[in-house]
């Protein structure tokens, strides 16, 4: 069995560059709802790549593919975020709301 190796000249760069191709795209509207979302977080890390992402889409560089990556993951947590918080706001705004309609005697006595 034989091993070709590469010459020096030809290997990849560990995280190629990928340019934005176009404005519109879903993951780019989803990033900028995370990103002004005040209730979203994400660490330092995650959060710079994902402005280096948007720099990329206004033409000031270009974005790796790592910081891609890490967009849908992001993505991935912000949709499951969105989903969960938005399921347990609704559930409590419905006790809320059973609770305001039960007479001010039952809710005294904690029934």
């Amino acid at each position: 069995m034989s091993i070709a190796y590469l010459p020096a000249d030809t290997r990849r760069p560990a995280h190629r560059l990928a340019p934005v191709q176009d404005q519109n795209d879903d993951r780019l509207q989803l990033l900028r709802s995370m990103l002004a979302d005040r209730h979203w977080s994400c660490t330092p890390v995650a959060r710079g790549q994902l402005l280096q992402i948007l720099a990329s889409a206004a033409g000031k560089g270009r974005a790796s593919e790592c910081a891609w990556m890490t967009l849908a993951e992001e993505i991935a947590r912000y949709l499951l975020y969105r989903r969960t918080g938005l399921r347990e706001v609704a559930q409590l705004e419905w006790q809320r709301s059973g609770r305001e309609q039960r007479p001010a005697t039952t809710r005294r006595l904690g029934a």
